[in-house]
């Protein structure tokens, strides 16, 4: 199973079945997405890390994150990022 939120606009906030079908689904999603508007690095990992932190106990709460940028909405300093991913990470 697995998550593929679009934090900026759309997603699923829990885990599907990695079936055939979801997984193409999943794919046709990834490859429509494009990239406008700002960049909320920081945003996009809280989200992330807060569904990987409440996952079905059989379901391996793991994050790949995909960005086109540099921050550039909500916190842009990436030593900031970084120290608020790894407090998030080590609840």
């Amino acid at each position: 199973t697995y998550p593929v939120p679009d934090i900026s606009t759309k997603g699923s906030p829990s885990p599907i079945p990695a079936t055939k079908d979801n997984i193409a689904a999943a794919k046709d999603f990834i490859d429509s997405l494009s990239a406008d508007g700002g960049t909320n690095i920081h945003g996009a990992l809280v989200k992330g890390l807060e569904l990987a932190h409440n996952t079905p106990s059989d379901v391996l709460p793991l994050l790949i994150f995909l960005t086109d940028g540099e921050p550039t909405v909500g916190i842009t300093d990436l030593d900031d990022i970084i120290r608020a991913v790894h407090q998030l990470n080590h609840k």
